[in-house]
């Protein structure tokens, strides 16, 4: 794993503070959809495509974003350990990046040179190459992108607090060998049932695992009438549906999703993480 010092950190704080707006014309949501219009044409797998989409969004789960959303990772990019883990040192300025685009037909990519922002280095890839070659461009960098290893399990659970008039909200993420990656305890200011509670419980996981970048989630709750409504591909009926139907929209953004339901014993420290809510304010 990467080395994290404080130099990592500074590194990290400079790359922030250089990606910054970009002017903007009247013409730019035109050039926009233009530009999206065509990668969607691509002929490149859906998978790449859905990459290339994520990291023109810049919601890639590379380390620098999940130090940033205050996961516990290490931030050094594994393959050299000379930097920060950012999307374009693991696609463009790492070692290994080098290598592979010197081999490649497209050896100039690397010295176009946009600073630290994903986007702007496509749209002058794009400028300097064919559909077949932006195909390409995509399946390399989707190549050279080290996605996280295995499926992420999200545990949630709610507490209703009848005197606050509120309910609360217990996440926890864990990797796919059982280690927490991250925690949430939030508090609502919501008075519902025991079911509209869970499905808002339900609807913050999925938010947060999307908030975190995360790509392939598995879902757990002890509210079977909650698994078994996002699991029924009817409209649900209920005074929650509206909630499960926006989570639902939210779990489309995942390259995997899927929920299971788990016994009150086995979901005891979510539960806790959600009556401890009643006692603060927000996340």
């Amino acid at each position: 794993m990467g080395r994290f010092s404080v130099r990592s950190t500074y590194h990290l704080q400079m790359i922030r503070s250089r990606i910054g707006t970009y002017p903007e014309s009247s013409n730019i949501g035109e050039a926009k959809r233009r530009f999206w219009k065509g990668v969607w044409h691509l002929k490149i797998s859906n998978k790449i495509k859905a990459f290339a989409w994520k990291a023109c969004l810049n919601i890639i789960p590379t380390r620098d974003r999940l130090w940033q959303r205050r996961v516990p990772v290490e931030l050094g990019c594994d393959c050299c350990d000379a930097a920060v883990e950012t999307l374009v040192h693991c696609v463009k300025e790492c070692e290994v990046a080098q290598q592979v685009w010197a081999a490649s037909p497209m050896a100039f990519v690397t010295d176009v040179g946009v600073g630290y922002d994903f986007y702007q280095w496509v749209i002058e890839i794009e400028k300097q190459v064919d559909e077949a070659g932006l195909g390409l461009f995509f399946a390399l960098c989707w190549g050279l992108w080290p996605p996280s290893v295995g499926v992420v399990k999200i545990n949630f659970d709610a507490a209703t607090f009848a005197d606050l008039e509120a309910v609360g909200v217990g996440v926890i993420v864990r990797e796919s060998h059982g280690k927490v990656i991250a925690a949430m305890s939030e508090r609502l200011p919501h008075w519902v049932d025991a079911d509209c509670a869970e499905a808002l419980a339900a609807a913050s996981a999925i938010a947060f695992g999307a908030e975190l970048g995360l790509s392939h989630i598995h879902l757990e709750g002890d509210s079977l009438s909650i698994i078994k409504a996002f699991r029924c591909e009817d409209q649900v009926l209920s005074c929650y549906g509206h909630i499960l139907q926006g989570a639902v929209c939210t779990s489309r953004c995942f390259t995997s999703f899927c929920c299971s339901h788990v016994l009150r014993g086995g979901n005891k420290a979510t539960h806790e993480l959600a009556r401890l809510a009643g006692h603060m304010l927000g996340k």
